[in-house]
């Protein structure tokens, strides 16, 4: 080896020890989640160059597993304190948490108050404010931490080498893990234990973030409309496909199922549409995604044993009751600001015989619509093995401040202080909700979506649901149109309790929808759903 590539390799590997370092300085930030996320971001540009120059010395094992360290570590710390944060709350611990909580919802109504460019210097106020609180409820969990019988006995999720990836996936899964740079995306293609040859295959897309996001934005704007024009549409998809899809294919040919890890804008990415020959690639293969090997190997821990379908808990929302629109309502300021921004507070009867059809297939369902479909009741479902929860409203998404994305349920005619105001929001999800869940569904508009935080991944709906216990959520990429979704859900719920996978019942359905017409259906109507989590 002559001294250019001795020196390049050293270089590596320094960079790589720096990597060390950056793993060491995340053990010991406190405060709230969002410091740590932003940690993570901040230094998601080092784990990239690191996998890049690993990759060039051949070493793509260690490339996987620096792409692993690099991913959502912040959640699996969160995963592994779930049941920790609240079993082990003393009363004056709790009390204070329920004031810092109540000074939280009345900053927030206070902001939403505001007009932007009128209010500008007392919202960055009170947005400061909003940050501080956060960090005194992150306080008092880390001292709950600290001070806990069961803290030294906890242990967090480590990041997987490829062995132990390939050891958390199952018999028949394909993982396509992406990582996108500001010049070149890779796409590591990683077999279960027990395939042939290494299991791991590496690809480089010459593609940067930048070029990226265009095309992926492209392919939404035109999947978002039904009324787009289907060559077009199409001739996106497929260029979607050869880039980010067939090199694997395949491995992906002699597989079962495909398990996404999505990066950066890959995260909206509607993979099911991608048209492959002549037909979606979701016609091929189901699909589900995940944040990264890593979680996915700590949800499957969690994997009970699959009931018969007749044995399957259901608990259900829908057609929640919504003000009648006057010039000053909603009255609470929270829900003015959720209305201004976009929230359009419509009934949503349809919604309703959504959840009557699905219901009808398992006898011991419990429906809550109209007047029961109540935020208290969502918050007090309890971690009792209820296997199914289904929500059927109107959605929210806060790109400006993701754990202020919400379910809206039933909206009360006279909210009084002190409380729920109808908008169940991500971080009151993530502090109150405790599910035993195999799946949650979230059919309304925009749930699937979020915050993008490089390494972190989309921080919002799905991301509290799943910390929250579920194995999975089914949540949507865009706006869905209330009449389609009724059939969808009726003919996914159709397929799962026949005794399909979660998976396969997605897939069943999409493909019931692109048949159902002459002719192939648009992807609006069915592309907007996406699986996270568990495929069983």
């Amino acid at each position: 080896m002559c001294s250019s590539d001795l020196l390049s390799q050293e270089g590596v590997h320094d960079l790589c020890r720096a990597i060390d370092l950056f793993d060491r300085q995340r053990a010991r930030l406190g405060g709230a989640p969002e410091a740590k996320t932003s940690f993570e971001a901040a230094v998601d540009g080092y784990y990239h160059a690191c996998l890049e120059g690993l990759i060039d010395l051949g070493q793509t094992a260690e490339a996987f597993h620096v792409l692993e360290r690099g991913r959502a570590r912040s959640f699996l710390e969160l995963l592994a304190e779930r049941d920790l944060r609240l079993a082990d709350l003393p009363p004056e611990l709790a009390a204070e948490r329920k004031r810092i909580h109540a000074e939280y919802d009345r900053v927030q109504s206070q902001l939403a108050a505001l007009s932007a460019g009128r209010d500008d210097t007392e919202i960055a106020r009170l947005t400061g404010e909003l940050r501080d609180l956060r960090t005194r409820q992150e306080g008092i969990l880390a001292r709950i931490r600290r001070e806990s019988p069961r803290a030294a006995a906890l242990q967090d999720p480590q990041p997987l080498d490829l062995a132990g990836a390939r050891a958390a996936l199952d018999p028949g899964t394909v993982l396509l893990e992406y990582a996108v740079g500001e010049e070149t995306t890779w796409l590591f293609v990683v077999q279960p234990a027990g395939a042939k040859g290494s299991g791991l295959a590496v690809f480089r897309i010459g593609i940067g973030a930048k070029r990226l996001r265009e095309e992926v934005e492209s392919f939404r704007l035109l999947v978002k409309d039904p009324g787009s024009d289907p060559a077009e549409l199409q001739t996106r998809a497929r260029r979607l496909y050869r880039l980010l899809v067939r090199p694997a294919e395949a491995r992906i040919a002699r597989a079962q199922r495909i398990l996404l890890s999505p990066h950066g804008p890959l995260h909206t990415l509607p993979f099911a549409a991608l048209v492959r020959g002549d037909g979606y690639l979701i016609e091929w293969k189901p699909i589900h995604s995940v944040l990264s090997a890593t979680v996915y190997g700590e949800l499957a821990k969690l994997r009970p044993p699959r009931r018969a379908p007749g044995e399957e808990r259901l608990v259900a929302f829908g057609d929640p009751l919504y003000p009648a629109p006057t010039p000053d309502a909603p009255a609470d300021p929270e829900l003015r600001e959720a209305v201004r921004r976009g929230l359009a507070l419509r009934p949503l009867p349809l919604s309703g015989q959504e959840v009557r059809d699905v219901a009808a297939l398992y006898p011991k369902a419990q429906v809550y619509l109209g007047r029961e479909a109540t935020e208290e009741r969502a918050k007090s479902i309890g971690p009792e093995p209820r296997r199914l929860v289904h929500f059927a409203c109107h959605g929210l998404l806060d790109e400006r401040f993701p754990l202020n994305s919400a379910l809206a349920l039933t909206v009360p005619e006279k909210p009084a202080e002190g409380r729920d105001n109808g908008l169940l929001q991500a971080w009151e999800i993530f502090e109150s909700v405790r599910l035993d869940a195999d799946l949650v569904t979230l059919s309304a508009c925009d749930t699937g979506l979020g915050r993008e935080m490089a390494g972190e991944g989309l921080i919002g709906l799905t991301r509290a649901f799943q910390y929250a216990g579920a194995r999975s959520v089914l949540a949507s990429l865009w706006e869905v149109a209330d009449r389609s979704t009724a059939r969808f859900m009726k003919s996914f719920y159709g397929h799962l309790h026949s005794g399909k996978s979660k998976d396969e019942a997605l897939r069943a359905a999409q493909i019931d929808h692109i048949r159902e017409r002459a002719g192939p259906s648009h992807p609006f109507h069915w592309a907007a759903f996406q699986l996270t989590g568990d495929w069983q």
